[in-house]
């Protein structure tokens, strides 16, 4: 997971250094343009749900805007490139494995529904706006068992969080809007020169802003198309996420970089509370935690002679049926 967040990181790095360093030569962003398919074959091959890293960078590239940069026939090459790296490991896993080739985690088979997909999508959200949603042996602890300042603290960061998104898309709107408003009126040639270079500008991050959030829908696909989520599903959005809301925090216009900053402080301790809540409070829950403690049960019984060693099945009695407790069971056996 450590592994295929780093090339995943550097490949996102690459793609925004392509729309913010607009005095770059052609060649030297079809150069960083092959560095991000490289960093996105490597993150697929260490992780298979980072394939969605390809058709992203794809349409990247189909609609990069500016083409005095990259010429048709360096998109054609591009784009080439990108659609060979997504059609190899279909054929690797199908002709060389034989291997089915929409398989998820312990070899299960994936069957698409639409209505738990949808349903996922919406514990995919929640959980990365800090409101955990799902059983405990996925989530760790789901958002209604927190205590009431817990609770607190994550509806902040989830309410703060939809507030800076709205206030960014609504100041860049505005300046759009001026900008069509300033085409027709100001006449002054230097005034014109200012406003449109400072237009550029606005408008070179609201191009970051997109492909963030274009980016951030791209890796929840292979979350909600799983049997279920798990938190490290949810890694890379998140990460994209912190990206999306620091960049339309550092482009809101407050004059003042005391306020600022103590705004950017504030959020990164709120989370770091929220996350030390979920993660280490909540880490004992999770079903690979609660399974070895489950498996050095049997262990204890199989060393004790209460489980005998040829024994083949096994019964276990519930006076009332848990799934969750019932899955954790599944894996500790498997």
């Amino acid at each position: 997971e450590g592994m295929a967040m780093i090339f995943f990181l550097l490949c996102l790095y690459n793609i925004i250094k392509v729309f913010l360093n607009n005095e770059l030569s052609a060649s030297y962003k079809q150069k960083i343009f092959l560095w991000s398919i490289l960093y996105a074959n490597l993150c697929m091959y260490t992780h298979e749900r980072y394939i969605v890293l390809l058709p992203f960078i794809l349409l990247v590239i189909i609609f990069y805007p500016d083409r005095k940069k990259i010429f048709h026939i360096q998109k054609i090459i591009l784009s080439l490139i990108t659609v060979s790296s997504i059609i190899l490991p279909f054929v690797i896993k199908r002709y060389i494995y034989s291997l089915p080739i929409f398989m998820g985690t312990g070899y299960t088979t994936i069957a698409f529904s639409f209505s738990n997909s949808f349903s996922q999508l919406i514990d995919a959200i929640l959980s990365i706006f800090q409101i955990n949603s799902g059983p405990g042996y996925l989530v760790g602890i789901p958002f209604s068992s927190l205590p009431l300042f817990d609770m607190a603290i994550s509806s902040i960061i989830a309410m703060s969080s939809i507030i800076i998104i709205f206030m960014y898309l609504y100041k860049t709107h505005k300046a759009l809007t001026l900008k069509f408003i300033a085409t027709y009126r100001i006449i002054n040639s230097k005034t014109r020169k200012a406003f449109a270079l400072k237009e550029n500008i606005n408008k070179t991050y609201f191009y970051v802003f997109i492909v963030l959030c274009v980016i951030f829908i791209f890796l929840l696909v292979p979350a909600i198309t799983q049997v279920h989520l798990e938190l490290r599903w949810f890694q890379a959005p998140l990460c994209v996420l912190i990206l999306i809301i620091i960049l339309a925090i550092s482009r809101l216009l407050i004059r003042n970089n005391i306020l600022k900053n103590i705004i950017l402080i504030s959020f990164v301790l709120l989370f770091l509370w929220s996350d030390h809540n979920y993660l280490y409070k909540g880490t004992d829950n999770l079903y690979f935690n609660l399974s070895a403690r489950i498996v050095s049960v049997f262990y204890e019984a199989i060393n004790n002679g209460t489980i005998r060693p040829n024994t083949t099945k096994l019964y276990i009695w519930e006076k009332h049926r848990n799934p969750d407790r019932e899955n954790e069971i599944n894996w500790a056996f498997a």
